[in-house]
């Protein structure tokens, strides 16, 4: 149930050639500003594969600075399976934070690497700006340079997620003031406690997470028309704040309480995401962290895509929309995690 960004190719770029998308993904190109679209999915269908391609790069504004927060090996991590969506299933390391740097190799999932600090550079994807600063063994030579973080996982996790979007990241400070403020919503002075709430109920969810779907779903409002919690996404079939899909919950939706934040938020936890956490918990062998982004992607693709997506060894994202969603809600749970938010 995820609206996706489209965002306008940069002239010359070529997101194939370039590692930053690989063919199967890289379909058609919309133009129009980044978080103006709203393309989402039937829960138990198979995703078109949408593009996702990077913006404009800019001048880096600020020098690297030492990683904060990862745990207590936080300087160890490796590439993430994430790559897979890339041309060769790798990703660049360059010798500066943007994707114009020049290339010092290619990192395929697995490789280890030791996380030096993180800087903001240029931009990538859905418009992330954070780079790490890492050293990595490059055909037998230890060498120095960047790579984008949305493709590093640190190696001990402790609940904190990481993220590729910088703090002072101006693209998305509306999900976040909206998520704290409820600008948009008279009855709510902020959505904050509701989303804690929520959370409070399961021992595997944090808020962050909740907020990292709201934020991808809806922007908490800003993508919907109207915008606000009684406004709707998806042609109309999404209905509210977590885009609860009028074509699968239509007793909910049917009794018009999907207009109200704190039920909306309620259902599209109790009734949607813990129970595909709970139905992938019984009939697949994901724990932790992987289960967790199983009920995430089956938010948006239904239960069936994902098992499907195990049992063919792929990856759990891969019958998403733009084939990230469980990785880039964490994503976006992170940077929640950067402004205080648990």
């Amino acid at each position: 149930f995820l609206p996706y960004q489209s965002l306008k190719l940069p002239w010359g770029t070529n997101p194939i050639t370039d590692g930053l998308l690989s063919s199967k993904t890289f379909q058609s190109i919309h133009d129009g500003a980044a978080f103006t679209r709203l393309e989402k999915i039937q829960a138990s269908t198979v995703p078109p594969d949408p593009a996702i391609v990077p913006t404009n790069p800019v001048v880096p504004t600020n020098p690297t600075e030492p990683i904060t927060g990862g745990g207590s090996d936080s300087s160890q991590g490796f590439i993430s399976s994430k790559v897979w969506i890339t041309s060769d299933d790798k990703i660049a390391f360059r010798n500066d934070k943007n994707i114009s740097g020049v290339q010092l190799g290619r990192l395929s999932a697995g490789t280890p690497v030791t996380i030096l600090g993180e800087a903001v550079g240029g931009r990538y994807l859905n418009d992330f700006d954070l780079w790490y600063n890492i050293r990595v063994d490059v055909g037998g030579t230890t060498q120095d340079g960047y790579v984008a973080a949305y493709y590093v996982e640190r190696s001990n996790f402790d609940g904190t997620y990481g993220t590729a979007i910088s703090k002072n990241n101006g693209s998305y400070a509306h999900h976040i003031d909206e998520a704290t403020h409820a600008r948009l919503d008279p009855k709510n002075s902020s959505y904050r406690p509701l989303i804690e709430s929520a959370a409070a109920r399961y021992d595997w969810l944090a808020p962050s997470v909740i907020a990292g779907i709201g934020s991808r779903e809806s922007a908490w409002g800003h993508f919907l028309s109207p915008k606000g919690p009684t406004g709707t996404g998806d042609g109309g079939h999404g209905r509210g704040l977590m885009q609860i899909d009028d074509r699968f919950h239509q007793s909910f939706i049917n009794s018009g309480l999907w207009t109200d934040a704190k039920s909306n938020i309620n259902y599209g936890i109790d009734n949607v995401l813990s129970n595909y956490y709970d139905y992938l918990d019984r009939v697949t062998s994901l724990e932790g962290k992987d289960l967790l982004r199983g009920a995430i992607a089956a938010y948006n693709a239904g239960p069936q895509s994902v098992l499907n997506a195990v049992n063919q060894g792929l990856d759990i994202d891969h019958y998403t929309t733009g084939q990230d969603y469980s990785w880039d809600v964490l994503n976006r749970a992170g940077w929640f995690q950067t402004h205080g938010w648990t």
